[in-house]
């Protein structure tokens, strides 16, 4: 996928990603990774930093989704929820950013509020869950 970044001269210009995982449709970031740890967190530290440029560019609930189940991967749980919320502010029904609040609330031994997250997917889209 192509980023937009600025030349010397001041010109927009496409780039190419430093990563095949720039688009959120083409990658799988489940624990089972057949990719070392350390290479791993490159690759998300590599999406990180293009999700970020994406967003300082035109903020989206997409991205913003998908940079925080990166940085809850990273370890970055402040970060992550940080970005959910912001998601769920601006798009309270966006159902992937529960999810995922949900996700960190278990992790945080949370589990009122994970189980609220749930009963809000449930109630938003059954066949989501």
């Amino acid at each position: 996928m192509d980023d937009d970044e600025d030349d010397e001269s001041g010109h927009r210009r496409l780039v190419k990603s430093p990563t095949p995982y720039a688009d959120f449709t083409q990658i799988e970031i489940d624990d089972s990774s057949d990719l070392p740890e350390p290479e791993l967190m490159k690759l998300l530290e590599c999406e990180v930093e293009v999700l970020t440029r994406r967003l300082n560019a035109k903020m989206n609930p997409f991205d913003l989704t998908r940079r925080a189940t990166l940085f809850r991967k990273l370890g970055f749980i402040k970060k992550a929820l940080d970005d959910l919320n912001i998601v769920l502010e601006i798009e309270p029904n966006f159902v992937d950013a529960r999810w995922q609040r949900h996700l960190i609330y278990l992790v945080q031994d949370r589990k009122n509020e994970a189980l609220d997250e749930l009963n809000y997917i449930l109630k938003i889209n059954r066949n989501h869950a």
